[in-house]
């Protein structure tokens, strides 16, 4: 299904969800998948580990890795996204199952559970999600870190990075 929709996408079948946006911005849902392109933004960085050109399809790479250890983890209760890449045509088109009900809320953080989901503005960290995180971070060797909420200033533990994003 994901092969499906990311060749019906680069052949121009599908319609954007964002048409407004710059092509490469533009994100699909089809057949219960969310896709978006893996892009080289004015931000994008040169892995320095490969001689690779392409920073978004060398990055695109790195979060599946990531995901395969969180599933070699097998923290009990702690779920992630079913998430593909696909590249067809010389487009990495990076594909994910959907969050119920993410497309239909406004404000992603009223779902944050863990993490930042708006841009470093707000930092939320469920004590039952930190204890999932907590093992995750033994298991995988991550570092504990104290964040400061930039909400309140309160100083809060985060397993792992701030960018993490928990729902």
């Amino acid at each position: 299904a994901a092969v499906k929709g990311a060749q019906a996408i680069i052949e121009g079948k599908l319609t954007s969800l964002n048409p407004n946006e710059p092509l490469k911005q533009h994100v699909y849902v089809y057949n219960q998948i969310f896709f978006s392109f893996a892009v080289d933004t004015p931000c994008s960085y040169a892995d320095m580990t490969t001689s690779d050109a392409s920073p978004s399809f060398t990055q695109a790479n790195h979060d599946l890795a990531g995901l395969h250890q969180l599933q070699d983890a097998s923290i009990a209760d702690l779920y992630h996204l079913a998430t593909c890449l696909v590249t067809y045509r010389g487009h990495r088109v990076i594909c994910q199952s959907i969050i119920p009900g993410i497309l239909n809320n406004s404000d992603l953080s009223s779902l944050a559970e863990y993490g930042t989901v708006d841009e470093k503005k707000s930092l939320v960290a469920n004590a039952q999600f930190h204890e999932l995180m907590l093992k995750l971070a033994e298991a995988l060797k991550i570092k504990t870190n104290p964040v400061t909420d930039p909400t309140d200033g309160k100083v809060v533990e985060i397993a792992g990075s701030v960018e993490l994003k928990g729902i």
